[in-house]
């Protein structure tokens, strides 16, 4: 991700780009949220405009209700991988202060299981199981690339 000539030839002529990324386990540098930042940076500058990108429930938005066990997950994040946690808010932020069509998909616990076919699409404190399987996931990010219902949201997806 710190390779800014590579970021720009990918997004230079793209119709859209899709970002699924994310931390895996503790993180302890800024090396996502950089990234995150170039992309955009890359995009407005080739005017693509399009942004789908991953995000969790640490990317609080107003449309969010409470919910205590999101509420639990996030605390113990803060509090066992704080960098972690703060790298995400760090990506939403930089995509949510861009000028791009942006959309954050945040999902809870992503499985391996297969697509259910079975989507909600809504917002935290809402009705939202713990899980959701990353087929699902990946044709609500396909669906994106044209839907304009979520443009500057961040929607929160589950498989109840």
């Amino acid at each position: 991700m710190r390779n800014e000539l590579a970021i720009e030839t990918a997004v230079q002529g793209a119709g859209a780009v899709l970002s699924f990324l994310g931390p895996k386990g503790k993180v302890s540098d800024t090396t996502l949220s950089d990234g995150v930042l170039r992309i955009v940076q890359a995009m407005e500058k080739h005017h693509v405009n399009r942004l789908v990108a991953l995000g969790t429930r640490n990317i609080e938005v107003a449309e969010d209700g409470p919910d205590l066990r999101f509420f639990i997950m996030v605390t113990l994040l803060k509090l066992l991988a704080k960098g972690t946690y703060q790298e995400v808010i760090n990506m939403g932020k930089h995509i949510q202060h861009s000028k791009l069509d942006w959309t954050i998909v945040r999902v809870p616990w992503l499985t391996d299981a297969p697509a259910t076919g079975k989507l909600h699409v809504g917002y935290f404190g809402q009705k939202q199981s713990l899980k959701h399987s990353r087929e699902d996931m990946a044709d609500f990010f396909s669906d994106q690339i044209n839907d304009q219902a979520y443009i500057k949201k961040a929607p929160a997806l589950s498989n109840a």
